[in-house]
C-alpha cells in the first residue's frame, strides 16, 4: 500500500516532458479508507470550471470546491469514510485530517487500514 500511494503521488508523465511543465508534485493528495469497497471519482467537481480569486489562489479554490463536492457525494450516498491528506497550500478539508506530507499520510494510511474490520 505505501509503495502505491508513492507511486500515485511521485509518478512522472513520459510524454510530452518538454513542451509541458510536467515535473510538477501534486499540490494536494487526499486518501480515503472506507468499510464499502465503492470506487469514487470526484471528477464533477470540476464540471463548472474553478477560477483564480482575489483572495486566493487556483490550486486553493480547487481543494476547496473538491471537499464541497465530496461532502456532497458522500453524504447524498451514505458512504462514510475516514480521510487525511497533505498539501502545499494553506486549505483545509474540514471532513479530512492533515498530515505534514508524504512520509506521514502512508503512515495514516497504513494505521487507518490496520483499524479497519475484517470485510
Amino acid at each position: 500500500m505505501a509503495a502505491l500511494i508513492e507511486a500515485a503521488a511521485l509518478a512522472q508523465p513520459s510524454g510530452k516532458q518538454n513542451s509541458f511543465a510536467a515535473h510538477n508534485l501534486p499540490d494536494f493528495v487526499l486518501v480515503e479508507v472506507r468499510e464499502r469497497n465503492v470506487p469514487i471519482s470526484y471528477a464533477n467537481a470540476f464540471l463548472k470550471p474553478v477560477r483564480v480569486s482575489r483572495d486566493q489562489s487556483l490550486m486553493e479554490r480547487s481543494v476547496n470546491e473538491l471537499g464541497n463536492y465530496l461532502e456532497r457525494v458522500v453524504t447524498a450516498y451514505d458512504l462514510p469514510a475516514e480521510r487525511a491528506y497533505f498539501t502545499t497550500t494553506d486549505v483545509q478539508v474540514p471532513t479530512a485530517t492533515r498530515v505534514a506530507g508524504l512520509t506521514q499520510l502512508v503512515s495514516w494510511v497504513l494505521g487507518a487500514i490496520a483499524n479497519e474490520p475484517a470485510a
